[in-house]
């Protein structure tokens, strides 16, 4: 769900050939989702890397859970994005 939330979120790249899951450098699953419970996915640039048809970035990403104070997840998610 983590990915199909951020393609909603993060802005689109033009000019963008394929896009590469990397994986996380940090995870933390801090709160069970119970069924029927709504979640919203945050995402924060925290760093950016671009070298020639290349862009590699890292996402703070949070799923909170409405209703709750404590997240579900906490993560530093890292894709890379290629271009022609």
């Amino acid at each position: 769900m983590l990915s199909v939330m951020a393609t909603n979120a993060v802005p689109p790249i033009k000019l963008l050939k394929h896009c590469v899951n990397d994986g996380f450098d940090r995870i933390r699953f801090i709160s069970p989702v119970s069924a029927g419970k709504r979640i919203r996915g945050r995402f924060v640039l925290i760093a950016l890397n671009v070298r020639a048809g290349e862009i590699t970035q890292t996402l703070k990403a949070t799923i909170e859970i409405e209703g709750c104070e404590k997240p579900a997840l906490i993560a530093e998610w890292v894709t890379q994005q290629h271009f022609s």
